[in-house]
């Protein structure tokens, strides 16, 4: 990874030069107005402010005035063209007056997935963007993100993923699959608006499209995801769980990680000759006495770094920053569980 590639909210979202909003599908756990209303202008490829204190995003170089016009556009343009799903529950109306008007304007964008008693917690996106003089073909976008769409000055992590499509006829790579059938269950799940004509082609259009990898990525691309129930079988594609796309044996392993489950610790330290867990101060103090100790006792002959993530203060910044972001890195991998 690239520590000096950061991109904003914003600058993901936005449509290519050239290019405008065809379609798009969102997950995220958690959404507020605000945001959900910078992303509308974003993805009418105007820059937008993401300070968390207004009320609305207004876009660089406008007026108030001419941000709520925009906005206005989008509701209008939009509602079958983006859909973004949220966990049920997590929808924040704080920092918006009005609460109720508001969202019956952006209702018919929004919908909602219960899981209970789990979350649902993915951020992923999703997007199609055509050339607004059709010169050329269309192009999608896929970012896997620890990013939720609310207002946040936390540290993240996420994949951009860029791509066009194949000509007809050409093999469908098992990510494509995996993350079209991710995403045609999330639609599923929140209610019959979930689905339009529009939606359903860019499920399928994204079967086809190669997405040009990260360059240090080896091999194919692989799209992981986990639903609850039992594990698809004999489904290409399909939801498993996350231990079984774990490596059985590592030489090393990183966790990257703001929230910690000694279960899920065990597990990875079991499969780890090594392994080094970064997290937070706030995360440690949360796990329950001897927690910490029965962890270090799981090790045994095995190697625990144990690190907490002390961001640099600002000198008169307002805001500080928080880890948010979350990753599992092996190396010296055997095999994968079947």
């Amino acid at each position: 990874m690239n520590a000096s590639d950061r991109r904003q909210l914003m600058q993901v979202l936005r449509p290519p030069a050239g290019f405008r909003l065809d379609a798009a599908i969102l997950t995220t756990f958690s959404l507020d107005f605000v945001t959900l209303a910078a992303c509308l202008l974003a993805f009418s490829g105007e820059d937008s402010e993401e300070d968390p204190d207004d009320v609305l995003p207004v876009a660089e170089g406008r007026s108030q005035s001419d941000s709520l016009r925009m906005l206005q556009s989008a509701l209008l343009r939009l509602p079958d063209r983006v859909r973004i799903v949220v966990n049920k529950g997590g929808l924040h109306a704080s920092g918006m007056g009005r609460a109720n008007r508001v969202y019956s304007l952006f209702s018919p964008l929004v919908g909602f997935v219960s899981v209970a008693p789990k979350r649902f917690h993915p951020k992923v996106f999703l997007m199609r963007f055509t050339s607004r003089g059709g010169g050329e073909q269309p192009l999608l976008r896929l970012v896997c993100t620890s990013r939720n769409l609310t207002r946040g000055r936390c540290w993240e992590l996420g994949v951009c993923l860029e791509g066009q499509p194949k000509p007809a006829g050409s093999r469908v790579d098992p990510c494509n699959e995996a993350v079209a059938a991710f995403l045609g269950q999330v639609l599923d799940a929140s209610g019959e608006r979930g689905r339009s004509e529009r939606l359903d082609a860019l499920l399928k259009e994204v079967l086809r499209v190669s997405f040009q990898p990260i360059d240090q990525a080896k091999g194919d691309l692989q799209f992981h995801w986990q639903w609850p129930g039992p594990p698809a079988k004999k489904s290409r594609g399909g939801a498993r769980p996350l231990a079984s796309q774990l490596p059985q044996k590592a030489e090393r392993g990183l966790v990257l990680s703001p929230f910690l489950s000694t279960a899920a610790l065990k597990d990875v330290l079991a499969r780890c000759c090594r392994t080094q867990l970064v997290t937070t101060e706030n995360a440690l103090d949360e796990l329950q006495d001897g927690e910490m100790e029965d962890l270090f006792r799981t090790v045994e002959n095995k190697s625990l770094d144990l690190r907490t993530m002390r961001l640099p203060e600002t000198e008169g910044a307002e805001i500080e920053m928080d880890l948010h972001a979350k990753i599992y890195s092996f190396e010296g991998v055997e095999d994968i569980e079947s």
